[in-house]
């Protein structure tokens, strides 16, 4: 894993993706969905800032992560994403979470930890 390049890793993964959506694109002739979504700037921004955030540097910094880490730290750090949610969809959603949610989140980091650490 040390002489990974998590860049070159990163573009195999999304080449991966891409010709893999082709494939589904092409076998349910939905290019249509595909045109009016390129098509609607809003959702095409969406998706660009998406792509950009989760999978360019999602992956990146998770590769890096275990790069850099052991793989259950990495992916400790890694499961705190719902938990990182949860104020972005109060704050900028405007959702109601209620208390079951904020419990669920923490008890999907205890259970990642207690399976790394066993």
């Amino acid at each position: 894993m040390a002489d990974l390049n998590i860049f070159e890793a990163t573009q195999i993964r999304i080449l991966a993706g891409v010709i893999g959506l082709v494939i589904i694109f092409a076998l349910r002739n939905d290019w249509y969905k595909l045109k009016k979504a390129f098509t609607n700037k809003k959702v095409f921004l969406s998706i660009l800032i998406g792509a950009l955030f989760g999978l360019a540097l999602g992956v990146v910094f998770s590769l890096l992560a275990i790069k850099n880490t052991s793989v259950g730290i990495a992916s400790t750090i890694m499961a705190i994403a719902p938990v990182l949610i949860i104020p972005i969809s109060i704050k900028v959603f405007k959702e109601k979470v209620d208390f079951k949610a904020i419990i669920g989140a923490f008890i999907a980091i205890a259970g990642v930890t207690v399976l790394m650490i066993f």
